[in-house]
């Protein structure tokens, strides 16, 4: 969602794709928070509920959009972004690449 110039996004924003289970909407929050800790995304509402993020820097999250291909489990160098990407980086962080 883009507020202000900003990209904002809740977990209760999987319900737009349709996913409103407990479990999915636990996950992706927790997915947020960890994006937070890589300096990926800033929370905007320290103390309300639902916690928003805004995903910084904003121009490397819109490259991601168009361009990523997702696949930075294989270690895929063909992307433009391997290596810089958002989701790379937490693919890493959760220890999905390869066993390292």
């Amino acid at each position: 969602m883009r507020v202000k110039g900003k990209l904002v996004v809740k977990n209760r924003d999987l319900r737009l794709l349709g996913l409103d289970g407990l479990g999915d909407l636990t996950r992706f929050g927790i997915l947020l928070r960890r994006l937070e800790d890589l300096g990926y995304a800033r929370r905007l509402n320290l103390r309300r509920r639902p916690k928003k993020y805004e995903l910084v820097p904003r121009q490397l999250w819109e490259a991601v959009a168009m361009i990523c291909s997702l696949n930075c489990e294989r270690g895929d160098a063909l992307c433009g972004l391997y290596g810089l990407c958002p989701y790379h980086a937490l693919v890493k962080a959760l220890g999905g690449e390869g066993g390292e």
